[in-house]
């Protein structure tokens, strides 16, 4: 099979783990931790008190999102579980809000910073890394 990262790599002479070293050393924006902890106890406390909460659609084309709600409804007593509807709306808002980087700065007081060439990675509801891209 041919690949053509790694082409890329052999002829600049580029070492993975260089890359990986980059992206996670020198140039991965973490958010705050005390922002995280604070926006995972909003979300449990919106989740246990029947606040709205967002989900991403399910099935193709969002068809099965009902499911997941209907779910949520039964086993967590909410019945404000709403689709995102981007799928990655809230998700953009979240990581905007809680490292002041923004890909799309629109209107803002001049807190946010822009960024571009960025890749989000999402590891688990836990951890959020926002990853250059090459």
């Amino acid at each position: 099979m041919r690949d053509s990262y790694q082409t890329f790599f052999k002829y600049f002479k580029i070492d993975f783990s260089d890359i990986i070293e980059f992206g996670i050393e020198i140039d991965t924006i973490y958010p705050d931790k005390n922002e995280i902890k604070n926006n995972w106890r909003n979300l449990i406390e919106s989740v246990e008190n029947n606040k709205e909460v967002y989900i991403r659609g399910y099935g193709r084309d969002a068809h099965g999102t009902f499911l997941y709600q209907e779910l949520y409804r039964i086993l967590l007593n909410n019945e404000n579980i709403k689709k995102d509807s981007t799928n990655n709306a809230k998700p953009t808002q979240l990581l905007q809000n809680i490292t002041n980087y923004s890909k799309t700065i629109k209107k803002d007081n001049g807190t946010k910073r822009k960024i571009s060439n960025y890749q989000v990675t999402h590891m688990q509801s836990r951890v959020i890394l926002i990853e250059s891209r090459l």
